[in-house]
């Protein structure tokens, strides 16, 4: 799944010159505001990214992540927040009062969602679902293969109803998709 956002990322951040971003993982970057997903990145290299001016990096602070997010969405800014699913349970009353409560179009990609095997017990992504669908305005989408996570990505990013989480597991998604093109439909919310 990351690696599906890190090919798409420049391109979608490339339309918009105030794509900023935040990430509370120090493996990955997220770039906020319209059009950008997460691209991944080693520490140090910050400067090596097509926009390394619009990427911020919170460390471990996920509630400082979602907080800003927040903060970037009141004035404007479409952000997109990279971080593992374990983790945004750190914050969520973030989410709840900053982001859900006020409906505000933050984009959530959390990584490593349910069971992660060798990264053990404290980086399984399995409560998300439980405790983001009791959440008001929020739209939640599961991929099934890297198409889409793309065409998700591209739901999310249009969608201007509040905040959207899509999530994925730990390694990477399937490329190709089952259903041919003519029988696609557009990804909408509430539709499976």
């Amino acid at each position: 799944g990351t690696g599906v956002l890190a090919r798409e990322a420049p391109a979608r951040a490339g339309a918009d010159g105030s794509v900023a971003g935040l990430d509370p993982n120090p493996g990955m970057l997220a770039v906020a505001k319209r059009l950008a997903p997460a691209l991944e990145w080693r520490q140090g290299e910050a400067e090596s990214l097509p926009f390394p001016d619009r990427s911020f990096d919170a460390g471990i602070a996920e509630q400082h992540a979602v907080a800003f997010a927040s903060g970037l969405a009141t004035a404007g800014v479409r952000p997109v927040a990279a971080i593992y699913s374990t983790f945004l349970q750190r914050a969520y009353d973030q989410v709840f009062q900053e982001v859900a409560l006020q409906n505000l179009p933050v984009l959530f990609c959390m990584d490593r969602a349910g069971l992660v095997g060798q990264d053990g017990p404290t980086h399984n992504g399995v409560f998300d679902l439980a405790y983001l669908r009791t959440l008001p305005n929020f739209v939640l989408c599961a991929p099934r293969d890297g198409s889409d996570l793309r065409r998700m990505l591209e739901m999310a990013l249009r969608h201007d109803g509040g905040p959207v989480a899509v999530r994925w597991p730990r390694d990477e998604c399937p490329k190709d998709e089952t259903i041919p093109a003519p029988e696609r439909r557009e990804m909408e919310p509430g539709k499976a």
